[in-house]
């Protein structure tokens, strides 16, 4: 209501842009009105509903999907690696299956039970594969070092 009541189009901002900032002022103005509460506030704290009756954490309402060139190319390294250990160090199924499972390689991802149907083996298998599939990745990667 405030950037409803203060909006000027001559100052040069859109109402959305204009609307966005006041919003952000105010949430941070609650948080260092009410210091007691502040440091007990996570961001993935349910702190508001959106129209459709969706709980918004603070992390959502925060979050403008903008990742840094540093995250971007950390996350490729990580990816490049991991891809390095499938094709290295799984086994024929297990590569199949970890591929299939997470939409790799141009796959497109599937459940458990989609991919025990078209391989023919049962669900508590595959679980079993891509388990053990995982486990191999996590021992092999070492992102410490990265």
């Amino acid at each position: 209501m405030k950037a409803i009541k203060t909006f000027s189009y001559e100052r040069g901002n859109s109402f959305s842009t204009y609307a966005s900032r006041c919003i952000e002022n105010e949430i941070l103005m609650t948080f260092r009105s009410d210091k007691k509460n502040a440091s007990a506030v996570y961001l993935d704290e349910v702190i508001s509903v959106d129209k459709d009756g969706n709980n918004l954490s603070l992390y959502e309402i925060l979050n403008d999907n903008a990742v840094s060139v540093d995250i971007q190319v950390e996350n490729k390294i990580m990816y490049k690696k991991i891809e390095e250990i499938i094709d290295n160090k799984l086994s024929e199924r297990e590569r199949e299956i970890i591929k299939k499972r997470y939409g790799l390689k141009g796959e497109i991802p599937r459940t458990q039970n989609e991919l025990a149907d078209e391989l023919n083996i049962s669900r508590s298998y595959i679980s079993r594969l891509e388990k053990k599939a995982i486990e191999i990745i996590k021992t092999n990667c070492n992102f410490n070092k990265i």
